[in-house]
């Protein structure tokens, strides 16, 4: 790390993570435990937990399960049919914000 960080642009410690080396092309973490709406949701282990940091998207991606955990926390959220197949939509926006991955 080089240079310094701006307190007043965040609170608490700053939790560094390593990056498993056989990931390079992507900041990848594994997901250690993941809440949504106080709700816990079951996470797979190993590899199967990594997840990619991508600050350019609002989508995420994931094991269906899982994403449909996500998603089942979520108010007013329902799966997509149709052309919005594999998607999660925000009934409010009417708008697609979710491809899982399988």
């Amino acid at each position: 790390m080089t240079g310094t960080t701006n307190s007043s642009l965040y609170t608490g410690p700053i939790d560094y993570q390593d990056i498993p080396s056989s990931f390079i092309s992507y900041w990848t973490l594994a997901i250690k435990n993941l809440t949504v709406n106080s709700n816990s949701v079951s996470l797979p282990s190993g590899q199967s937990s990594y997840a990619a940091i991508d600050t350019g998207t609002t989508l995420i991606g994931g094991p269906a399960a899982q994403v449909a955990a996500v998603y089942a926390q979520i108010p007013n959220s329902v799966a997509g049919t149709g052309n919005y197949e594999s998607y999660y939509l925000y009934r409010a926006l009417l708008t697609p914000f979710l491809l899982p991955l399988c």
